[in-house]
């Protein structure tokens, strides 16, 4: 049986559009069917947390060398795989350095805006992987993975 994976964003429900609509894969979860737009899915309430893993990077100092940082990327890229691999991976990215920002303030009814990050600091915000995991204890065994990957401080918060 062929599925494909849906999910409707803010309802916290993983959607399952199945192609043959009177068959539903075994689960382990109660599942209830819904009819959206005439097509039957199977529904299921997410368990599982997100955790926003955040790459602290220095604000000063030199970068790696060319080679070291041509290594960092191969562990980078080995760490991405496996995320996909186990299932956990949600979305990831790398941000330009803070320089490159633009920031939003509210002033009364209006807003300014400004060149730059919101505030200076020794370190700021280089990458993130968003994870969906069982646990703080899983989300933090990725993070010592990606410390090892990055040489960088990890950050761990779950979402709300």
């Amino acid at each position: 049986m062929h599925h494909q994976l849906q999910q409707l964003p803010g309802l916290g429900l993983e959607l399952q559009r199945l192609a043959h609509v009177d068959s539903l894969p075994e689960v382990s979860n109660p599942v209830t069917h819904v009819r959206m737009g005439g097509i039957k899915y199977a529904e299921r309430e997410m368990t599982m947390k997100q955790y926003l893993l955040s790459v602290v990077e220095p604000s000063t100092g030199e970068p790696p060398s060319a080679d070291e940082m041509a290594k960092i990327i191969a562990r980078v890229e080995e760490l991405d795989r496996a995320v996909k691999d186990a299932g956990v991976w949600v979305f990831n990215g790398g941000l330009y350095p803070p320089g490159t920002a633009t920031t939003l303030r509210p002033k009364g009814d209006d807003v300014l805006i400004s060149d730059g990050p919101y505030a200076e600091g020794k370190e700021h915000l280089g990458g993130f992987l968003i994870l969906q995991c069982e646990d703080l204890d899983e989300a933090l065994s990725w993070a010592r993975r990606a410390v090892a990957a990055t040489s960088l401080p990890i950050e761990v918060r779950p979402f709300r």
